[in-house]
């Protein structure tokens, strides 16, 4: 299966065919067991934590059946605030530090 950055697909079938554990697996939330999964040039399978934290971050977009908004905010809101994490710097020994430098930045 290969998807280009710029499509748009769904993923479709009766209960139990797979469906979620496709999606979680393109999504990095599950571990590849057999076989290979590449998100552009990188090989999940053999990627530690950290590294599929900023995969997640920079390349996947999630909409969960149930939403995980935060109730006090709008829609508009939660997909802001999303986006803001994007532009953020982190704090790392107590000194300030552009997100591209900080391996903590999650």
């Amino acid at each position: 299966l290969k998807i280009k950055g710029s499509e748009i697909i769904s993923i479709v079938g009766p209960s139990g065919s797979g469906k979620t554990t496709l999606m979680n697996l393109i999504g990095c939330l599950d571990k590849v067991t057999t076989g290979s999964l590449k998100i552009g040039d990188n090989d999940v399978a053999s990627l530690e934590e950290i590294d599929l934290i900023k995969i997640r971050r920079e390349n996947i977009g999630f909409i969960f059946q149930r939403f995980y908004l935060i109730p006090t905010l709008t829609v508009r809101e939660n997909v802001e605030l999303a986006q803001a994490t994007q532009r953020i710097i982190h704090l790392q020994d107590g000194k300030v530090v552009p997100k591209e430098k900080s391996d903590l930045y999650y």
